[in-house]
């Protein structure tokens, strides 16, 4: 088991994360005893276990990153079609090949988009589309927020959960 100690004068707490690779990452102030942060990782063991099995069972994330082309001629087109029905207009929609979320919405409403929605069935990838869309409106996840998303799409949560179990996390 290979463990990676970050220590940081202005922490108060031990934090722990377990990386891609399987590395456990211990986060911890300057003064914490090597001996203590041992015992910590120890008693963590069951949920290391969890992480890493999650980890290495997300197929997606494993697999090559589609062209940015590729994403680029599936999903704008559904971002110039959801835009005009929803009577919005994004700055600027790009392609990422983020591994952390399907989507986001910047202050200036420029869109990006992770090119491993590929990845997900089109009903996923028109919700994600249509959840950053919305965001042009709300910078928020408030209840009028998510009536905009239901107005275009009333079966969002059905959608929203087919990328639950595809990871990355989207928010």
């Amino acid at each position: 088991m290979q463990i990676e100690i970050k220590r940081n004068a202005f922490q108060k707490h031990t934090y722990l994360r377990v990386k891609r690779d399987g590395t456990i990452v211990v986060s911890t102030n300057l003064t914490t005893p090597k001996k203590s942060l041992m015992k910590f990782v120890e008693s963590k063991a069951k949920w290391i276990e969890k992480t890493k099995q999650k980890l290495s069972q997300n197929s997606i994330t494993q697999k090559e990153p589609p062209s940015k082309e590729e994403a680029k001629k599936l999903i704008k087109p559904l971002v110039l079609k959801y835009a005009k029905i929803m009577g919005v207009e994004p700055n600027k929609v790009s392609f990422r090949d983020a591994r952390s979320r399907w989507g986001s919405c910047s202050a200036k409403d420029n869109l990006s988009f992770s090119t491993y929605l590929l990845y997900t069935p089109i009903e996923f990838i028109e919700y994600v589309v249509v959840h950053e869309l919305a965001h042009i409106r709300h910078k928020n996840h408030s209840k009028e927020f998510w009536a905009e998303v239901e107005r275009y799409l009333p079966d969002y949560k059905d959608r929203k959960n087919m990328g639950t179990t595809n990871n990355p996390r989207y928010s």
